[in-house]
């Protein structure tokens, strides 16, 4: 007698809806995803129908469909078996799909709601898509997708078509090979590239966009070995589809012809942009109001524009700024910074990064100090993001312990902070500047700096230093100085961050330095502070926490150790993250 659950519908279908597949991996897993699902809908009655829609809510790619017509004998397979299957071809071209299979068919199709996969990971024949596609043509054969992410080895259009629905929401190809995305800047650069003959992304584009009135999210990503986006009717389509909320477009969809920002301005919805543009000469771009309802901005600029050009990205509810230069020049930084500023008050994330490497010994722009580069941010009170990434030699502007500190007092809400740019001065930043961000920023969960000296760490410093319970979670430190006691900076350290993480097996990266010779000097300086760190812990965890209470005295008995609240450490693959934990303190005279 089965269990009166089973016969309530509505739990049935609760049940099984968490066991949908939201991502490919998730349905190949053993044990998990599709196959669960399929041996679900074939328990019993009140199971199938519920399984069927869980199971068909989401399908890799078209093969679930083409299983269908091999077993109603339309096609057949080439291969050992359907599950080894090498190519797909229709049996009898004279003969139609039958009308209790296509309806059949359809019933499945109506459930699907996610295309994982998009592109057949075998060979189909072309005749399958064309008939495919004419029986869509009316009634579509997935009539309620919401998402779609096409892979494919060439732009070739034919095969999606089958796929696209009127209610398709979220779009994404991704062309090429996968091994082939690092941005190949040189060919981009050429004025005038050779004619394509073979299907291009131009092509794909502009036949697919016309057909999804509803879209939200689009997302284009195109390997080297596929000729870049050339044609203006292209941008063209990406204006026409007023829905549309986001649109990420990589370097092989490079904007050339910038007039086309207008008409992306135009777009009533658009909130997320993220684009490479090329700008080699002073921005032309003719004034107009920017963006009405832009929220999240990210642009790889290649060339050597003026900063100008980013008044045309203007808009008044803009809270994310990212942008990447292919080189940022030294007098760059204080007018973009200054441009953030004033255009955006409410800015609450701001990343500059820049791409290729500087000569060393670049000199800072003339009259380049902390106040002019960065005074102009102190307004921007709501800021939780701030990352600023150039490389090692190029050197921006003067800056000190009391330039940083006034950072830290400025924005109380900040949780990043990664400041990777050379400094000039006789006083460079040291502990302090650490600490200032421990007493100011008390939601801080990334640190990360260059160029700190601590060689003005005494251990008077150290003992005046109140403990702290801050929980940051990450700090790193890009070429530090005078690391003469590691003993003593790890204690500073651990005073004032109880969570803070420390590598064990796998030392911290400086993001800038890591592709870079200088890779070794800056990962290895550091290291052996975190060792220290480390091992203080070790012991401490062989102490006990009933002992750890009790203060405990020194070989000599005549010191005694402070209670403090420290991290134990716990062991998480490659890194040991910092947990509360009662501890003694090491002496402090070391």
């Amino acid at each position: 007698m089965p269990h009166s659950a089973i016969l309530n519908r509505d739990i049935v279908e609760e049940i099984l809806v968490h066991l949908r597949v939201h991502e490919e991996v998730e349905g190949t897993s053993v044990g998990r995803g599709w196959a669960t699902l399929a041996s679900a809908a074939r328990v019993c009655t009140a199971f199938h129908e519920p399984a069927t829609k869980a199971l068909w809510w989401s399908i890799p790619a078209i093969e679930p469909v083409l299983h269908v017509l091999v077993k109603a004998s339309w096609l057949s397979v080439s291969g050992p078996n359907m599950e080894m299957a090498v190519k797909y071809f229709i049996r009898d071209e004279t003969r139609d799909i039958p009308e209790d299979v296509w309806r059949r068919l359809r019933q499945c199709t109506s459930y699907t709601r996610v295309i994982l996969q998009g592109s057949s990971r075998v060979r189909i024949s072309p005749n399958v898509y064309v008939v495919l596609s004419h029986k869509s043509l009316k009634d579509p054969l997935f009539p309620h997708l919401r998402r779609l992410t096409w892979h494919s080895s060439t732009p070739d259009h034919l095969g999606l078509l089958p796929l696209l629905s009127p209610t398709l929401q979220e779009l994404t190809f991704d062309l090429g090979s996968p091994h082939r995305r690092s941005l190949d800047w040189v060919s981009i650069l050429i004025q005038n590239p050779p004619p394509v003959e073979d299907p291009s992304t131009d092509q794909l584009l502009q036949t697919v966009l016309p057909r999804i009135t509803g879209l939200t999210r689009l997302e284009v990503r195109v390997s080297n070995d596929i000729p870049h986006l050339r044609d203006s009717i292209s941008w063209a389509c990406f204006a026409q589809v007023n829905s549309l909320r986001a649109l990420t477009l990589d370097h092989r969809c490079t904007l050339r012809d910038v007039s086309f920002l207008r008409e992306l301005a135009l777009l009533p919805n658009l909130t997320e942009l993220s684009i490479h543009i090329l700008l080699d000469i002073p921005s032309s771009i003719a004034p107009f109001d920017g963006f009405c309802s832009l929220q999240k901005l990210s642009l790889h600029v290649l060339g050597q524009p003026e900063v100008d050009f980013l008044r045309v990205f203007n808009s008044p509810g803009l809270h994310t700024f990212w942008i990447l230069f292919l080189r940022l020049r030294t007098d760059t930084l204080p007018a973009t910074l200054g441009h953030i500023a004033n255009a955006y008050p409410g800015i609450r994330s701001i990343t500059i990064k820049e791409l290729s490497v500087q000569d060393r010994g670049v000199p800072p722009a003339p009259g380049a100090t902390f106040e002019a580069a960065f005074g102009k941010l102190t307004r921007c009170l709501s800021l939780e993001e701030f990352t600023l990434h150039t490389y090692r030699g190029a050197i921006l502007c003067t800056g000190s312990d009391s330039h940083f500190a006034l950072l830290a007092q400025s924005w109380p809400a900040l949780r990043v902070f990664s400041f990777l740019a050379e400094l000039s001065g006789d006083s460079p930043p040291t502990h302090r500047t650490i600490a200032a961000f421990a007493r100011h920023c008390p939601q801080l969960r990334v640190l990360h700096l260059r160029g700190v000296s601590f060689r003005a760490l005494t251990k008077e410093a150290l003992r005046e230093l109140p403990p702290s319970d801050h929980a940051l979670e990450e700090l790193g430190i890009c070429a530090v100085r005078g690391m003469s006691n590691t003993l003593r900076s790890a204690r500073f350290l651990c005073r004032l961050f109880l969570r803070m993480r420390v590598p064990v097996t796998t030392r911290w990266t400086c993001p800038v330095c890591a592709m870079t010779t200088r890779f070794g000097e800056c990962a290895n300086v550091f290291a052996a502070v975190f060792s220290a760190h480390n091992l203080s812990l070790i012991e401490a965890d062989k102490v006990g926490p009933r002992a750890a209470r009790r203060p405990s005295a020194t070989a000599s008995g005549s010191r005694r150790n402070t209670q403090v609240a420290r991290p134990a450490v716990e062991e998480t693959g490659s890194t040991s993250v910092g947990v509360l934990g009662h501890v003694p303190h090491p002496p402090m005279d070391n």
